[in-house]
């Protein structure tokens, strides 16, 4: 049973529309979706306008479903940006209705599955495609070259149908797999499309290969394939694995397809010859330059906008074990509503493991609730505690700063400028009288531990607020665990979304780096006297390394102490001492840091 696709709609969405850098590509006005997005990165210069390609029309079309009126809406919009005058006649119909608008010269192009076109077009069981999805392809493309329509390569993602039912329908009724529908499937409704009817990798397959004979087979419009599981109309219902409910619905399950009755197949552009003949190279280079992934670093513009309601943007990337990636967000910071909270999940739609908090020992919160930003917080014991540890309290992981020298003090967690750090990228929160409080090892993910009366914590790759520096906004660090497919899961905190959800994502290697700032600004030096200053160093993408610091450039009759920044510290104090026949001076104080950051000498100044 799987609660997630092995490919997210949005995340096509984004895959190809971040190679185009075109406007916005939102949902379909079906489901009276606006969210946008648009992508700079350094690929993205691939298509370019021909002016001599403006005396070539091309139609596109597309299917009848959400996926196929955002994949025609982006080859549309790949080829207008080469130069082409482009027309659009979206929700065509079903395959074969397509097939035969294509084909009579109604339209010149629209998008296909190989699994499909096998099946559907060509007569190929399910269970005799290819497990190779570029075989699939090579014969799909084959057998379109032999009725004169032509087959580009593919899209890098793939999708199927799928037989969904609501979790707790499949767990009443004991089933994870189709076959385990064998001896139910006489007393359940399967709703799908009118053509999953006749078509082999739909109710035909079900019947023939799994030997299902459902008590109602009912058609029903693809949009409403969740709504009928819903409403309790649908038992199990015909979805697609690249929908983006089965990322962000966690109520909702798939069977596996034991018997492999739907093939996943690639998205192609199908074309007619003869139009590709008169459209030249620029057609071909255009498509296959609108199917390139993400490549990094990369910038995307969006909007999470769904008239109010919980909305989700999904972006594909592929990663390489062990090479770190930063995923941040720029929302509140530019004046953005959105409070927005990031994911990464692997291929499947599975949050991504972080690490595993062993708890060796237990206390509670003391005294009065506590707030999200303060340093403090009374703990009920601290005996077992040092100056180092890490602690966990609900879901936010802390570092002890310094303990309490009596019972009427806090416990003092690592801070930057007043406001707590919180580790392994949670989330800073508000934390009640009596909440436990646990001292914790910080292990890597899956480490076995031997059980001790106290729970075991597993933290994903997951943010809300980003930290003293980022506000609402979130922010990332992910090491890939193994080089393959992962997606990027950006929602609202609150689940809200609206036109003035937009944000700015930013997907990269780390630039370890460093901030500096210093308190107070404008110190008031007695003659004869001297004041402590506090200089604070904000660490960015990694980077832990010692920072020295120093007070340059000090007027006539003012000295300066030096210091540094320690690995795994944030503050040093330093000290300006002013001479009795010390002059007034208004001088700005120039407080300059050094760091030997990947070789180099990097010069910061607060």
């Amino acid at each position: 049973m799987r609660r997630h696709p092995a490919l997210a709609l949005f995340a096509a969405i984004a895959v190809l529309a971040c190679a185009v850098l075109l406007a916005a590509c939102g949902d379909d006005n079906n489901d009276n979706s606006s969210s946008s997005t648009t992508a700079t990165t350094q690929a993205a210069e691939a298509i370019k306008s021909n002016p001599q390609n403006d005396n070539v029309t091309i139609k596109v079309g597309s299917k009848n479903f959400t996926e196929e009126f955002l994949l025609g809406e982006i080859y549309a919009q790949a080829l207008q940006a080469a130069g082409y005058t482009v027309k659009k006649d979206l929700n065509l119909g079903d395959e074969k209705i397509a097939l035969k608008a294509l084909r009579n010269s109604s339209i010149d192009g629209y998008p296909e599955y190989a699994s499909t076109a096998l099946t559907s077009f060509f007569g190929v069981k399910p269970q005799d495609i290819a497990d190779d999805p570029q075989k699939a392809v090579d014969d799909a493309q084959s057998k379109f070259a032999e009725i004169g329509l032509k087959s580009f390569d593919p899209a890098p993602f793939t999708s199927a149908n799928a037989v969904g039912m609501l979790k707790k329908k499949a767990d009443e009724l004991g089933v994870t797999k189709i076959s385990d529908l064998k001896d139910k499937a006489k007393d359940l409704t399967l709703y799908g499309s009118p053509e999953c009817r006749q078509r082999p990798d739909c109710l035909v397959g079900l019947e023939d290969v799994y030997g299902l004979k459902f008590k109602q087979f009912t058609p029903v419009d693809i949009g409403l394939r969740y709504e009928v599981l819903d409403k309790g109309q649908a038992d199990a219902s015909i979805i697609f694995t690249t929908d983006a409910q089965l990322s962000t619905r966690k109520d909702v399950v798939t069977l596996e397809d034991d018997k492999h009755v739907f093939p996943p197949g690639n998205a192609t552009f199908v074309a007619r010859k003869a139009i590709v003949d008169k459209a030249g190279p620029d057609m071909q280079k255009t498509i296959e330059a609108v199917q390139k992934g993400l490549t990094l670093p990369v910038t995307v513009n969006g909007r999470i906008n769904h008239d109010g309601k919980a909305d989700t943007d999904l972006f594909r990337i592929q990663a390489r074990k062990g090479q770190p990636l930063v995923v941040q967000v720029a929302a509140e910071r530019l004046g953005s509503s959105l409070d927005s909270v990031l994911e990464i999940l692997d291929a499947q739609g599975r949050p991504v493991p972080r690490a595993r908090l062993r708890p060796v020992w237990e206390t509670t919160v003391d005294l009065r609730n506590h707030g999200s930003s303060g340093s403090g917080i009374r703990l009920l014991a601290w005996n077992e505690l040092h100056r180092g540890d890490y602690v966990y309290i609900d879901r936010e992981l802390l570092r002890v700063l310094e303990l309490p020298k009596g019972p009427d003090e806090d416990t003092f967690f690592a801070q930057f400028r007043g406001q707590r750090i919180s580790y392994e990228e949670t989330t800073a929160e508000g934390h009640a009288l009596l909440r436990p409080v646990y001292k914790v090892e910080v292990l890597p993910p899956g480490t076995p531990v031997a059980p001790n009366g106290l729970p075991v914590f597993d933290l994903v790759y997951r943010n809300d607020d980003g930290g003293p520096m980022y506000g609402q906004d979130s922010y990332l660090t992910f090491t890939p665990p193994a080089t393959g497919t992962y997606f990027i899961r950006l929602t609202d905190a609150r689940g809200t979304s609206g036109p003035r959800h937009a944000y700015r994502l930013t997907v990269a290697p780390p630039a370890p780096d460093y901030e500096m700032f210093v308190s107070p600004t404008n110190p008031n030096v007695p003659r004869g006297g001297r004041v402590p200053l506090t200089v604070f160093a904000w660490r960015r993408d990694g980077f832990d390394g010692p920072i020295s610091v120093s007070l340059d450039d000090l007027p006539p009759g003012l000295t300066a102490t030096t210091g540094t920044v320690l690995p795994g510290e944030n503050t040093v104090s330093v000290t300006i001492e002013a001479s009795d026949g010390a002059p007034a001076s208004m001088t700005p104080l120039q407080v300059t840091g050094h760091a030997r950051i990947n070789g180099r000498d990097v010069e910061h100044r607060a």
